[in-house]
């Protein structure tokens, strides 16, 4: 039920159907989804079908009475695809342009603030390289309100302190939290580098340095388009950061500090930041 759809959305995004075929669609997803009564059916749909059609497709759903929670979010969702801008409704595949050419003219400072991050040793397994876990924790916070966050703040823990970001856009959007580390593996043995394991080097297109991969680059991604997309107003939904500086000694701290603060970690989908490239 939830494949097939999800095949109509797509159907519905691929073919530019009038606005009548989209209700009419539209509709016919909002029975599949009374049928199979699942949230996360729901936010696939709203996901794929886009456009200034949604507050009346979610009527439909509303009418369907597909899970409640997802209800009043299902609105801000269809904006995913199709959105306002300042120039007015753009596609798909303008947004991809516009994102390349984001990319384009800031991947060198993009690149720099990223090596600013990884030249800090952050070896959690090393107590003599606490201030450096706190000054990667700074920096991280630093850039999570230059990329828009309206709130950016170091928790601390028994160990070392998590990194907080938030951007609440609207109550009634959904929200996704991104987890991530900023503590990396003990760089031992060093002769086996080519290069020093804390000075990045690119080689073939790839970088080279501890952190590189797990976790900074991955992490440091997100907040990247994050900030692409505050930068052109095209945030679709409300975005929360939990970056925390002991995953690579077992997250010790983090159980207390997600029951601790479980009100302010509530979100709809959890991104984790911390897999393969």
């Amino acid at each position: 039920v939830r494949n097939l759809a999800v095949h109509v959305c797509e159907t519905v995004v691929r073919d530019d159907l009038g606005r009548s075929k989209v209700l009419e669609l539209g509709s016919i997803c909002a029975r599949f989804l009374s049928q199979a009564d699942e949230q996360l059916s729901a936010f696939q749909v709203a996901v794929m079908v886009g456009g200034d059609v949604g507050d009346e497709i979610c009527g439909m759903v509303r009418a369907n009475q597909v899970v409640a929670d997802s209800v009043a979010k299902l609105a801000g969702l269809m904006r995913y695809l199709t959105y306002e801008t300042r120039e007015g409704k753009i596609s798909l595949e303008k947004e991809i342009e516009h994102i390349k050419n984001y990319i384009e003219q800031n991947k060198e400072r993009f690149l720099e603030e990223l090596f600013e991050l990884i030249r800090i040793p952050s070896v959690s397994a090393k107590e003599e390289n606490k201030p450096d876990m706190i000054r990667a924790a700074e920096l991280i916070r630093e850039h999570f309100l230059k990329a828009g966050a309206d709130r950016a703040e170091l928790f601390p823990t028994q160990g070392n302190p998590v990194v907080y970001g938030e951007r609440i856009i609207s109550e009634d959007l959904p929200t996704v939290l991104v987890y991530g580390h900023y503590d990396v593996q003990p760089a031992e043995p060093f002769e086996l580098w080519k290069t020093p394991p804390f000075e990045p080097e690119v080689r073939d297109g790839k970088i080279y340095a501890r952190g590189a991969d797990d976790d900074k680059g991955q992490m440091f991604m997100h907040v990247k388009a994050f900030e692409l997309m505050n930068a052109t107003g095209t945030l679709p939904c409300n975005v929360k950061f939990m970056i925390e500086g002991e995953e690579e000694t077992g997250s010790a701290s983090l159980e207390k500090f997600c029951s601790d603060y479980r009100d302010m970690l509530e979100s709809d989908v959890i991104l984790i930041s911390d897999t393969t490239m």
